[in-house]
């Protein structure tokens, strides 16, 4: 087993040294499909732990020898973010677990985030969405603009908070980000931004608040977003169909 911990929580080790024996006994689950997260308590502090679900057979080669593991990846990238001043729950330790050599289930530690998910918060009454909306798109043209890319952009990975009036966004699930020298190309954050929502009023109004911030047309920007969203959908559809021929039983 690989264990690393921040130097902020070197107190908390034997806890995480058993951690992978009682995960599945012990803490509140919170979420649980391909990955599980739960809510466990160390030393009177509450933590957030996500086990990621066991790779595939090539998956596991090309993390145990050529790519970091989605936990390695996350812990990481969460104290980059912290140093670029983009908020995201503080990264604790991650484990690996492997078996004959091979990556198996690995986990991400890090603190809990108690605001509210931004999918919840767009169906809030119109004046204070519109308000939402609008520090949305700024958001997201400032980081961009700082040349970070989080790669799976949807409404379940950022959270919200307001005080005076002003908004606060958190992010989370982000092993899949792109850190860049400079400002991302415009292509690139299209791709990002297409994943926020599915439904085409809501992503409109986010992206045409991104435009205005980031001087872009527009109607363009709206455009080739919706048209990415489009791709990635029938995309995703065909994927989808394939597997399920491929499981279905032979007559």
């Amino acid at each position: 087993m690989r264990l690393v911990v921040s130097p902020e929580h070197q107190q908390a080790t034997a806890f995480l040294q058993q951690l992978p024996q009682s995960f599945e006994s012990e803490g509140e689950t919170i979420f649980r499909q391909r990955n599980t997260v739960k809510r466990m308590v160390c030393n009177g502090e509450q933590w957030v732990v996500k086990r990621y679900k066991r790779p595939n057979i090539v998956q596991k080669i090309s993390y145990s020898f050529f790519k970091k593991s989605k936990a390695e990846r996350a812990y990481i990238y969460a104290q980059r973010l912290c140093e670029m001043g983009i908020s995201t729950p503080q990264a604790i330790a991650f484990i690996e677990e492997r078996r004959l050599g091979l990556l198996s289930y690995s986990y991400f530690i890090s603190t809990p985030c108690d605001d509210s998910s931004l999918k919840a918060l767009l169906e809030s009454e119109p004046l204070f969405r519109t308000s939402l909306i609008e520090a949305l798109g700024s958001y997201l043209a400032a980081m961009h603009q700082k040349g970070y890319l989080h790669g799976d952009l949807n409404a379940n990975n950022i959270f919200v908070s307001q005080a005076d009036k002003t908004f606060h966004f958190t992010l989370i699930d982000t092993n899949r980000s792109c850190f860049l020298a400079g400002e991302p190309s415009r292509r690139a954050c299209v791709k990002d931004l297409m994943r926020l929502s599915h439904h085409r009023p809501t992503l409109k109004e986010v992206v045409s608040r991104y435009a205005m911030a980031r001087q872009w047309d527009v109607d363009q920007c709206v455009e080739e977003v919706l048209a990415a969203l489009g791709r990635f959908e029938r995309k995703r559809r065909v994927i989808r169909l394939l597997k399920r021929l491929f499981r279905s039983p032979l007559h």
